[in-house]
């Protein structure tokens, strides 16, 4: 934060088997201590959301995010991302934009993946989005039957 203080995302679950949702920490400094901004998760849903891998960044003194929506029932895209906004941090607004799991190459082909997991962005000198980075695997929607696995960055604009 500009005052050097520290604001903390992190995903957690009520129980082993429950949906992820996140929380919010903060600390003077990043050496801490920390501490629980509220009792309560900052984002969760009660729509069957199940939400993981936040990538969060300040852009334009505001804070954004990146986000993997596991069911779809958010964006629209099982297992694809949307991105929020939010003044402080705590209180997020969510747009249906973000990234699918279709994957245009360079010679214009397109396949979709089976996996887009821990998405995150470049960020250029002036704290702008230039490339999206993710690891991606194909072959299967479970684990097991992944035949093949990289990790890719892709430009923007």
């Amino acid at each position: 934060m500009p005052d050097d203080s520290v604001l903390l995302i992190y995903k957690s679950a009520k129980d082993q088997l429950g949906r992820l949702h996140l929380g919010a920490l903060r600390a003077d400094h990043y050496t801490g201590p920390y501490y629980r901004v509220s009792e309560e998760p900052i984002l969760e849903f009660d729509n069957g959301g199940h939400i993981e891998d936040p990538f969060i960044w300040r852009e334009d003194g505001r804070f954004r995010m990146l986000i993997k929506d596991m069911t779809g029932s958010i964006s629209g895209c099982e297992r694809g991302g949307i991105e929020g906004e939010s003044e402080d941090g705590i209180t997020w607004q969510l747009t249906r934009r973000g990234y699918n799991r279709e994957i245009q190459w360079s010679d214009g082909s397109k396949t979709l993946q089976n996996f887009v997991e821990r998405p995150s962005l470049i960020l250029d000198t002036q704290g702008k989005p230039s490339h999206f980075c993710a690891a991606t695997a194909i072959g299967s929607d479970l684990v097991q039957g992944i035949t093949e696995s990289w990790n890719m960055v892709i430009p923007l604009g």
